[in-house]
């Protein structure tokens, strides 16, 4: 976002290297060359609706003033997704980021209007029911009060960084998450020259957890402040005691790269490779942030080891300065209208390094004025495989920003563009999720690097607790992407968290497994210290053609001592485990699938969820050990013995297969548990 202090410009006391200056009729000339199919940014969305799908009726990526009026107000745009769950946060607003681990998602609130209300920082909620997210505890150590971009969770620890603040909390929440440890709180000071951190705009938490990269967001032009931290690094290797590891600015370097970057005020944003021996930086210029020097606007590579390594005396190197007037298009020009925003280190699936970027400026700032014409912004997709020589490889932005429609999108006097970004996996990338403002969040599939489709979007209906009728929700901070039961959670300003999935298979992998299996729930026990008859059951779900066709499967179900027979005869969903089901739980091991059929005989609709927990042999210490499971179990010692003195878990292994189902029509009638003297099988098609 957009700091209002700039100050005036005053001469460097080195040299200013003249930087490059080809004429823009040239650059355009060989750029459109070099960039040959990529320069159209945009298209129709080939979203195709479908049942239950509410399309969007103006432009890609519109809300007209058509869908935004009395009584009722916008009441929402998708296509291809689907809401799973959604916590309002109780009704606060203004919200910050999310961040995920294990079964939690942690919500924060950015620029509070009263920071010392109760609901103010950030929301831990229990996620494992998704279609029910539960708040609990509110985080509100100093940095937790108004984390935004930088709140993150990765290896066990959340951390959040505070903006416009100095403060960085960490927390650990590797034993249950819902109960976030507070390690410490961390604060720069003033050191190697440069004085203390004042802002934590951006940030990235690395993979291993253990370094937290920091982007201040505030304060004058670098050549009024040479002293000003442009990019700070906190070690986390114990959280408890954090060790800033390094402040740095752009005077370090070189001088010709220096001078090129200098008049810019600010860097926006960072990631890192996955081994953080790069960070690739966003700075934040164009729109008038950078008046003398206009191609001050870009990306920097910069070499990272000494940090990844812990080396001594560290030191950022230089790499790269990828300017957006190094590539530009016919459509966009030298992209020097719009602000680097956002990077996003990622792997296609095709092996290839990519850097994702967004823009920001006159949209944002401009709404009044025409900013969304006078914005040319778009996402990159930018191939680093030679980091030398990095490649717009292809660019994408909704249609309502496209220079010959944004006239349409600007009547309505809201903000249109790409902000944040997520994806379906960082190490194999297909699939872009973009928090693109009052464009809603919208997934685009990068499967052909080169050629970009937006494939589904959804744009939440206003909250009435807080949406004015003629107005939308936006949505804008980063979207992570929960890979084992394949959601998005996305933030909206008025709605809170409102987790998604897709809903063709073709895109959302949880859609195309396959359930196979049967066995037996164990009866309770009886009144005459016997045991009832077991609940048998069999059971196959999946979706036919490799996963992508239509539904199919059945399941059969006994019940002698309730004397019930069941058979679900016709499947009408099946997907990741979004409601509560018993003893089985979400993740890539279980699903969830529902149907209609028979109750004794009588019309009856159901809903089942399975958890294969492994193969079992069904032998009799699989038996006994299901029957400790319903006792409360037993402890294991160090030497592998348990209370018993048996030697270690049957089968190396202490949880069974679990099932679970329920009446929802027709019908009163739910059972569930272990699975015995059977195997339940979840397989990826």
């Amino acid at each position: 976002m957009f700091s209002s202090s700039a100050g005036c410009l005053l001469r460097p006391a080195w040299p200013l290297h003249k930087p490059r200056n080809l004429a823009l009729g040239s650059l355009l000339a060989l750029a459109i060359s070099a960039f040959g199919g990529t320069d159209h940014a945009y298209a129709q969305s080939a979203c195709v609706p479908g049942p239950g799908d509410q399309p969007e009726t103006g432009l890609q990526g519109q809300v007209p003033s058509s869908a935004r009026q009395a009584p009722n107000g916008f009441q929402g745009f998708w296509c291809g997704m689907d809401k799973v769950g959604q916590n309002t946060l109780f009704n606060r607003g203004t919200y910050g980021a999310t961040a995920i681990s294990g079964h939690c998602a942690y919500s924060s609130i950015r620029n509070p209007s009263d920071p010392t209300l109760p609901t103010t920082g950030v929301v831990v909620l229990d996620v494992s029911v998704p279609s029910q997210p539960t708040s609990g505890l509110i985080l509100r150590t100093p940095a937790m009060l108004q984390a935004y971009e930088g709140l993150r969770a990765h290896s066990g620890i959340l951390l959040g960084s505070g903006q416009q603040l100095p403060d960085v909390d960490v927390y650990d929440v590797s034993q249950d998450c819902t109960n976030p440890i507070f390690k410490s709180t961390r604060t720069t000071p003033a050191f190697a020259g440069l004085h203390e951190v004042q802002d934590n705009h951006g940030g990235w938490l690395h993979y291993d957890g253990k370094t937290f990269w920091g982007v201040p967001f505030i304060g004058n032009n670098i050549l009024l402040e040479p002293t000003r931290v442009d990019i700070h690094a906190i070690g986390l290797d114990d959280p408890a005691n954090p060790v800033d590891l390094i402040n740095w600015n752009r005077l370090q370097l070189p001088p010709e790269i220096r001078d090129m970057v200098a008049t810019t005020s600010n860097f926006h944003d960072v990631t890192t490779n996955f081994d953080g021996t790069r960070i690739y930086v966003a700075l934040y210029g164009g729109a008038g942030f950078n008046p003398v020097g206009t191609c001050a606007n870009g990306m920097l590579i910069l070499d990272s080891s000494d940090i990844a390594r812990r080396r001594p005396n560290p030191q950022l190197k230089y790499v790269k300065w990828f300017s957006w007037c190094d590539q530009p298009t016919a459509a966009f020009g030298d992209g020097t209208s719009a602000s680097a925003h956002t990077t996003q280190y990622v792997v296609h699936k095709n092996g290839k390094p990519y850097i994702i970027t967004t823009d920001e400026g006159p949209a944002l700032f401009q709404v009044n004025s025409n900013g969304n014409c006078l914005q040319r912004t778009y996402s990159r997709l930018i191939d680093i495989s030679d980091e030398t020589n990095p490649k717009i490889v292809s660019t994408w932005n909704p249609q309502v920003n496209d220079a010959a429609t944004c006239a349409i999108g600007a009547a309505d006097k809201l903000t249109y563009y790409p902000h944040y970004v997520g994806v379906n996996s960082k190490s194999a990338m297909t699939l872009v999720f973009y928090a693109a403002y009052w464009s809603g969040d919208r997934v685009v599939d990068f499967s052909d690097p080169e050629h970009p489709k937006e494939i589904a979007y959804y744009n939440s209906p206003g909250n009435p607790a807080l949406t004015a009728v003629t107005s939308s929700d936006h949505s804008a901070p980063p979207i992570p992407y929960d890979e084992a039961n394949c959601f998005l959670y996305t933030g909206w300003t008025d709605n809170g968290l409102e987790i998604l999935e897709m809903k063709d298979p073709k895109h959302n992998p949880c859609l195309r497994k396959a359930a196979t299996g049967g066995g037996v729930i164990p009866g309770a026990a009886a009144s005459n210290h016997g045991r009832k008859p077991d609940v048998q059951f069999s059971l196959n779900a999946k979706r036919v053609d490799d996963g992508v066709g239509h539904l199919e499967g059945n399941l059969q179900l006994d019940d002698q001592a309730n004397r019930t027979d069941i058979r679900l005869e016709k499947l009408v969903s099946f997907g990741s485990v979004r409601n509560q089901c018993g003893t089985v739980t979400t993740g890539a091991n279980s699903v969830e699938f529902s149907g209609s059929g028979l109750f004794n005989g009588k019309a009856a609709s159901f809903r089942v969820c399975v958890q294969d927990n492994g193969e079992w042999d069904g032998g009799m210490d699989h038996i006994a050990l299901a029957d400790l499971q319903r006792h409360g179990g037993w402890s294991w010692d160090d030497h592998g013995h348990d209370g018993r003195g048996h030697n270690g878990p049957p089968h190396g292994r202490q949880t069974p297969d679990q099932f679970y189902l329920t009446c929802t029509a027709g019908c009163s009638y739910s059972v569930g548990g272990a699975v015995d003297q059977g195997n339940i099988q979840v397989r990826q098609q």
